[in-house]
Protein backbone atom coordinates (compact mmCIF):
# COMPACT_ATOMS: atom_id res chain seq x y z
CA UNK A 1 0.00 0.00 0.00
CA UNK A 2 1.24 3.50 -1.21
CA UNK A 3 1.84 6.00 2.13
CA UNK A 4 -0.91 8.33 0.32
CA UNK A 5 -3.42 5.22 0.65
CA UNK A 6 -2.34 4.59 4.29
CA UNK A 7 -2.42 7.84 4.92
CA UNK A 8 -6.09 8.59 3.74
CA UNK A 9 -7.10 5.13 5.34
CA UNK A 10 -5.72 6.52 9.04
CA UNK A 11 -7.56 9.63 8.38
CA UNK A 12 -10.94 8.49 8.17
CA UNK A 13 -11.02 4.36 9.63
CA UNK A 14 -10.59 3.45 13.08
CA UNK A 15 -10.12 -0.09 11.82
CA UNK A 16 -10.00 -2.34 8.47
CA UNK A 17 -8.73 -5.99 7.65
CA UNK A 18 -4.73 -4.98 7.44
CA UNK A 19 -4.27 -7.70 4.77
CA UNK A 20 -7.26 -6.08 2.36
CA UNK A 21 -5.50 -3.26 -0.36
CA UNK A 22 -6.41 0.27 -0.53
CA UNK A 23 -8.75 -0.83 -3.72
CA UNK A 24 -10.77 -3.63 -1.88
CA UNK A 25 -11.44 -1.29 0.93
CA UNK A 26 -12.45 1.10 -1.52
CA UNK A 27 -15.00 -1.53 -3.35
CA UNK A 28 -16.21 -2.90 0.25
CA UNK A 29 -17.05 1.05 1.00
CA UNK A 30 -18.57 1.68 -2.59
CA UNK A 31 -20.72 -1.36 -2.16
CA UNK A 32 -22.20 -0.39 0.67
CA UNK A 33 -23.90 2.25 -1.23
CA UNK A 34 -27.01 4.07 1.70
CA UNK A 35 -25.26 1.93 4.31
CA UNK A 36 -23.60 3.63 7.43
CA UNK A 37 -21.84 0.26 8.96
CA UNK A 38 -19.37 -2.72 7.66
CA UNK A 39 -18.91 -5.38 9.57
CA UNK A 40 -15.00 -5.47 8.67
CA UNK A 41 -14.61 -1.71 8.26
CA UNK A 42 -15.38 0.60 11.49
CA UNK A 43 -15.37 4.59 10.40
CA UNK A 44 -13.74 7.40 13.16
CA UNK A 45 -15.98 9.25 15.07
CA UNK A 46 -16.19 12.20 12.74
CA UNK A 47 -17.13 10.51 10.05
CA UNK A 48 -20.12 8.21 11.36
CA UNK A 49 -22.93 10.08 10.08
CA UNK A 50 -21.32 9.45 6.18
CA UNK A 51 -22.59 6.30 4.51
CA UNK A 52 -20.11 4.04 2.97
CA UNK A 53 -20.00 5.33 -0.93
CA UNK A 54 -19.25 8.88 0.85
CA UNK A 55 -16.99 7.74 2.98
CA UNK A 56 -15.07 5.79 0.12
CA UNK A 57 -15.18 9.23 -1.66
CA UNK A 58 -13.64 11.17 0.79
CA UNK A 59 -10.97 8.56 1.26
CA UNK A 60 -10.24 9.12 -2.56
CA UNK A 61 -10.57 12.52 -2.10
CA UNK A 62 -7.67 12.56 0.92
CA UNK A 63 -5.69 10.14 -1.31
CA UNK A 64 -5.32 12.51 -4.15
CA UNK A 65 -4.94 15.53 -1.62
CA UNK A 66 -2.29 14.12 -0.01
CA UNK A 67 -0.64 13.18 -3.50
CA UNK A 68 -0.88 16.30 -4.90
CA UNK A 69 0.36 18.19 -2.18
CA UNK A 70 3.63 15.88 -1.66
CA UNK A 71 4.12 16.44 -5.36
CA UNK A 72 4.09 20.20 -5.27
CA UNK A 73 6.59 20.19 -2.42
CA UNK A 74 8.81 18.15 -4.57
CA UNK A 75 8.17 20.62 -7.62
CA UNK A 76 9.06 23.34 -4.68
CA UNK A 77 5.44 24.85 -4.80
CA UNK A 78 4.42 25.72 -1.21
CA UNK A 79 0.97 26.92 -2.49
CA UNK A 80 -0.83 28.49 -6.20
Amino acid sequence: MKYSERFALKQWLFDYPKDWSYDTILVELQQGHNEYVHDRITACDIAEDLTLDQLAEIIEETREAFENAIANMKEGQTHE
